[in-house]
């Protein structure tokens, strides 16, 4: 068999500074039982520890280590930039997402996601619930998406960022094109996922499949989105909706806008909570209503005049 022609699912694996988890995602994809080929892409973006020495003795010793391409970067590219490249290696008819600290616990999850997407061409994406564990090992959550999540996502949900777990979801390729490379080449954020969704509800739906056992999303002090405090967490998604609102049109704009109000809300009452009256805090708040225009700052300050006051005076 041509491995490369016949690849039909290409799952990218970026990885940073991973040393400690990367075996157990690798596995988590190697243990796929599938009537397809597999590649995994595993795209190191020039890790100063020993993910490599992982990786090279999974390749050394594991009987599907054919499945695996391994890049190691000779210098960072940074989070974004690393997965574009990676997303632009993949040959599949379809794309499966897993970073290096996260890992599938379902042998059957990437054969589930295929069967649906192969019978459904109105879905551009499909999807799963997940675990939350500390790096310790011990349960934090074991159903990220909680029982109102578990449900099918619409075109319209997907565009205007709706969360779905980036290691649970399965996409079509065929719709990866220069104009999602543009986006994230303009892009400065650290959401990658929710541009590509974004990005991907331009196509089609997104299906929940309940029928896949949770995979497990790992908080640790190294990770880009668990090791933030929820301030700073609210910054990153208030800066990619504010990309986003440039980048689509008209019609989703006021629904941008609510939820950057809504978000900056949130920054200002974690502002005050913490004391964070600070000089960076106030120049932040100011580019925040500078970014959304004109006559929306008044609008902005009349909503929270109060805790801006207070957080101010």
């Amino acid at each position: 068999m041509n491995e490369v022609r016949d690849i039909f699912v290409s799952v990218i694996m970026i990885t940073y500074k991973h040393e400690q988890f990367i075996a157990k995602a690798i596995e988590g994809v190697l243990m796929q039982k599938c009537d397809f080929e597999v590649e995994l892409i595993i795209a190191d973006d020039c890790s100063p520890d020993k993910t490599e020495e992982k990786v090279f003795q999974i390749i050394k010793n594991h009987p599907k280590n054919s499945w695996i391409k391994y890049t190691k970067h000779k210098t960072n590219k940074g989070m974004i930039s690393n997965f574009n490249w990676a997303l632009n290696q993949c040959k599949g008819k379809y794309i499966a997402l897993c970073e290096g600290d996260d890992y599938w616990t379902d042998p059957l999850k990437l054969q589930k996601q295929v069967d649906f997407l192969e019978a459904n061409e109105e879905y551009s994406m499909c999807f799963h619930d997940v675990s939350i564990i500390r790096d310790d090992g011990i349960l934090v959550n074991g159903s990220k998406l909680g029982n109102s999540g578990k449900c099918d996502r619409n075109e319209y949900d997907l565009i205007t960022g709706w969360h779905v777990p980036t290691l649970s979801v399965l996409f079509r390729a065929i719709y990866i094109s220069s104009d999602l490379y543009s986006l994230y080449e303009n892009y400065t954020g650290t959401n990658g996922d929710t541009i590509l969704f974004s990005y991907l509800g331009k196509f089609g739906k997104a299906k929940f499949i309940g029928e896949i056992e949770p995979a497990v999303y790992r908080m640790h002090d190294g990770g880009v989105w668990s090791s933030k405090k929820e301030i700073d967490q609210a910054i990153m998604q208030i800066t990619t909706y504010i990309y986003l609102r440039k980048v689509h049109t008209h019609f989703y704009k006021k629904h941008f806008f609510n939820k950057i109000i809504s978000l900056s809300g949130k920054i200002t009452l974690l502002a005050v909570e913490n004391k964070a009256s600070s000089i960076f805090f106030k120049y932040y708040s100011y580019s925040v209503l500078l970014s959304v225009g004109g006559f929306r700052i008044r609008h902005l300050l009349r909503l929270h005049k109060g805790i801006i006051y207070k957080l101010l005076k």
